[in-house]
């Protein structure tokens, strides 16, 4: 009795921080999962679903715990600004893992679309009138080098080859930038426009952001090979990625352990780099960690360069960017 009174104890200090952790290796192992996915369902139709699901599955949290009646209350400013901006980010997402031609370029090109929390933070600027120190260059040159560095061959290194290879990741490397930005636009526009936490209806979004990839699927060939196999990985974007992991990230959140969890969740590009890499197969070269520890430094850089608006970091959302993408 007195041993389980000590664990009860114990989960109680140390619970939220071990929640914070879980959430981060929940969202670094996403990529990986959603690639799977997408090779035999198509970008398109295993968004679709998980998002659809993960909307289903947290609408039902929202109601059984808060109720729904708060949705009438929502700025007419969420349905018309966030919404549209947050169903781009989902798509955008899904297509930059999804539609690259080898699964090494999911790592690669990931480091494009793990730079939210810098956009987040620079569109902080324009949108919150928040101040920068000039330092911030330097946090800016350190996530640049970051994307190119997995794409340095350490037998013949060359900066223009370097160049020509993000370059040739074409309309994929387009997506990932737009997923970055658009997280960056969603968090600071909710920020500024949204007051009362009860008024997010994230799960609304995602059932939106599952319609319209519905819809691109009926016009967008994917070649929709759905097996028993799949019943995992869906389970798991929806149950951890989509549900688990923002119930954990919240409770982390709400905590003493607060501060703690956000650094861990600047080595999201780390944990997701070598996570993917061993979910899909993926030798993992040292450009490719190199990559990643220098978009970590460059964000970790750029946060401090910033003169703190509200006791909440501007580069920190109540609910990060990962869910079903």
């Amino acid at each position: 009795m007195e041993n389980l009174t000590q664990n009860n104890a114990m989960f109680k200090t140390y619970g939220p921080l071990m929640a914070g952790l879980a959430a981060t290796l929940i969202w670094g192992i996403g990529p990986g999962v959603a690639r799977g996915l997408a090779e035999d369902l198509g970008p398109f139709a295993s968004g679709a679903m998980g998002n659809t699901m993960g909307g289903l599955v947290l609408l039902f949290y929202k109601w059984r715990t808060t109720g729904l009646r708060a949705i009438k209350n929502v700025p007419r400013i969420y349905w018309i600004l966030c919404a549209p901006i947050y169903v781009l980010f989902m798509a955008s997402s899904v297509l930059s893992i999804g539609l690259v031609e080898t699964r090494e370029e999911v790592i690669t090109l990931g480091l494009i679309r793990l730079l939210w929390p810098l956009s987040t933070l620079i569109l902080t600027i324009p949108i919150m009138k928040a101040k920068a120190s000039p330092w911030l260059i330097v946090g800016l040159i350190l996530c640049f080098f970051g994307v190119l560095a997995p794409y340095l061959d350490p037998a013949s290194p060359s900066l223009f080859a370097v160049f020509g290879a993000l370059l040739g990741s074409g309309f994929p490397g387009i997506m990932a930038l737009v997923s970055a930005t658009s997280w960056g636009l969603y968090s600071n526009w909710f920020s500024k426009y949204i007051k009362h936490k009860e008024h997010d209806f994230i799960s609304v979004l995602l059932l939106f952001s599952g319609l319209f990839q519905f819809g691109a699927a009926m016009i967008v060939y994917q070649p929709f090979n759905l097996q028993l196999r799949h019943t995992f990985p869906f389970a798991f974007q929806v149950i951890f990625s989509t549900f688990l992991a923002n119930v954990f990230w919240n409770m982390a959140m709400r905590s003493k352990y607060s501060l703690a969890v956000i650094i861990l969740a600047n080595l999201v590009p780390v944990f997701s780099t070598v996570l993917t890499g061993l979910m899909l197969g993926v030798t993992l070269t040292w450009p490719m960690l190199l990559g990643a520890a220098l978009v970590v430094a460059g964000t970790m850089w750029s946060k401090r360069c910033f003169r703190p608006t509200k006791p909440q970091d501007p580069s920190e959302p109540e609910e990060p960017a990962e869910s079903a993408a």
